[in-house]
């Protein structure tokens, strides 16, 4: 079995009284900090024309943050395929590989936005298909000195590939899951893979995907057991009262920032309830004192299966002194559960 691991997601967030030139320069203090912690790896998630994702280019992002780090692994979580060239995409996974001295994992997804991805000119109601064509063409070019390629929507005859990955075939790829469907979406294509909900439905999602995947898969060939992961937003404080007084105070904004963009659609996204206490109630939450943060991370790996914990430790109204505070008490507190 492959060792326990703790991760780091961030939207990158737009706080209402912070330039983004701040906002950037405290994500990258914010991963100097975790490099020296027991995180394994930072993802970042790519959203378009909302304050939930001020990171809208992953790689121009990830580029950035790997002059600021030397050991904890960065990605996407995840890369919008439909919204870019495949061959420019190839390109830019190669150069990140080489400058994060194959450091990259590479998340890969259509998007949940209907309105993110029509903004773009893209339709959702393609955006499965094109997602599927890209992720092909991407494997392809990773993989081989010359590219070629008919589909419905790319022909590439013949395109030497000038760029490889240092890692070998492709940097790590995944893919996030919540449906039987997606599960077998990632199982057939050896994808580690992230979900969301309580440990008991994660349990059953972990235990369904072991059982559908097979090593030495198309995409991830080289990786002989899956990351099997879920989603947790954290908040780490000296007491259990504080943590969770910061963290109500902050979920409203967070829940405002993610229904920004629907809310201008007339509609509402779904994942996430307007109530606190209602998410709580789910296992979403990791908040409180390192005491109790180490214990809800134990309780998620003894009554999950999974083996990857991604935690979100800078949202809603969490100032960055808050965040770094936050990061360094998590990191003491998991010290020796996982292994970085």
């Amino acid at each position: 079995m492959t060792a326990n691991k703790i991760g780091i997601w961030d939207h990158v967030e737009r706080r209402a009284d912070e330039s983004l030139h701040d906002l950037y320069n405290g994500r990258c203090e914010f991963l100097r900090l975790a490099d020296q912690g027991p995180f394994w790896c930072y993802h970042v998630a790519e959203h378009h024309f909302t304050p939930l994702g001020m990171a809208p280019s992953p790689s121009l992002y990830l580029s950035a943050l790997i002059q600021h780090t030397q050991r904890i692994r960065l990605g996407s979580m995840v890369h919008l395929l439909p919204l870019y060239h495949p061959l420019r995409l190839i390109e830019e996974i190669c150069m990140l590989d080489h400058m994060s001295n194959g450091r990259l994992e590479l998340g890969v997804g259509r998007g949940i936005s209907p309105y993110e991805l029509g903004l773009y000119g893209s339709s959702f109601v393609h955006a499965r298909a094109e997602m599927d064509e890209t992720l092909e063409i991407l494997v392809k070019g990773l993989g081989n000195d010359v590219l070629t390629h008919k589909g419905p929507k790319y022909d590439f005859p013949a395109v030497p590939m000038e760029l490889r990955p240092l890692q070998q075939p492709n940097p790590p790829l995944w893919y996030g899951v919540g449906s039987e469907r997606s599960l077998r979406y990632a199982a057939e294509r050896s994808l580690n893979v992230i979900t969301a909900g309580p440990n008991q439905a994660v349990a059953a999602q972990a235990g369904a995907y072991r059982q559908m995947w097979q090593p030495g898969g198309e995409l991830n060939p080289q990786i002989t057991e899956p990351k099997i992961g879920a989603f947790r937003m954290a908040f780490v404080a000296e007491t259990d009262a504080a943590a969770e007084k910061k963290a109500r105070e902050a979920y409203p904004v967070f829940y405002q920032n993610l229904q920004k963009l629907w809310l201008d659609h007339a509609s509402v996204a779904t994942q996430f309830p307007p109530d606190y206490d209602q998410l709580a109630a789910y296992d979403t939450f990791i908040v409180g004192s390192p005491e109790t943060v180490r214990e809800k991370s134990e309780q998620f790996f003894a009554e999950t299966g999974a083996n990857y914990l991604l935690v979100e430790l800078i949202w809603g109204s969490i100032s960055q002194q808050e965040a770094m505070e936050s990061l360094g008490l998590f990191g003491e507190a998991v010290t020796g559960l996982v292994t970085a």
